[in-house]
């Protein structure tokens, strides 16, 4: 079979399976990609780290499985986003079209299906938080260090702390 060169300038056979994916140095615009997805994924595990620390300082032992979900609302969503750059990555560059059987279309489909759920999930999730803070009562006592030894914690912006006598000094 005659060699094909792409948009990339690599020279390859198309269409015999053979193929090597294309390194990130030929192409740029790969490389920026691999960038972009690499801080994306520290900012995924920023977010993961927060949502335990939020869930450490929310969960209860009445917790069923839909306080978790909810607790984990922006990993789940961050997830979902992933899955479907992921997937958008294996339709427009990595596979080819000889590569879509219906099998494997279904089982996209379902993912992105999926994945739309769980953002769905994270509006409504967060819609209920907004509620719950809405319906929230103003403590009287001004000085929030004077709730010190009741284990409680102390949130802002979604940033808990623990209202104990050294976050108070």
């Amino acid at each position: 079979m005659a060699g094909v060169t792409d948009t990339t300038g690599t020279t390859g056979t198309k269409g015999t399976g053979n193929e090597r994916a294309p390194r990130l140095t030929r192409d740029p615009r790969q490389l920026v990609k691999a960038v972009v997805y690499s801080l994306l994924l520290v900012n995924f595990a920023h977010y993961v780290l927060v949502d335990i620390n939020v869930a450490g300082h929310t969960m209860h032992p009445g917790w069923r499985w839909h306080d978790w979900l909810a607790a984990f609302a922006t990993s789940l969503d961050e997830t979902a986003w992933f899955l479907l750059l992921i997937l958008l990555e294996l339709e427009t560059y990595l596979l080819d079209d000889a590569a879509f059987t219906p099998l494997r279309l279904r089982v996209m489909q379902a993912l992105r299906l999926l994945c739309i759920l769980f953002i769905g999930h994270t509006v409504i999730a967060f819609g209920n938080s907004l509620v719950e803070l809405s319906r929230s009562t103003e403590l009287a006592e001004a000085d929030v260090c004077a709730l010190t030894g009741r284990d409680l914690s102390f949130a802002r912006n979604l940033d808990y702390t623990e209202i104990t006598d050294e976050s108070c000094a």
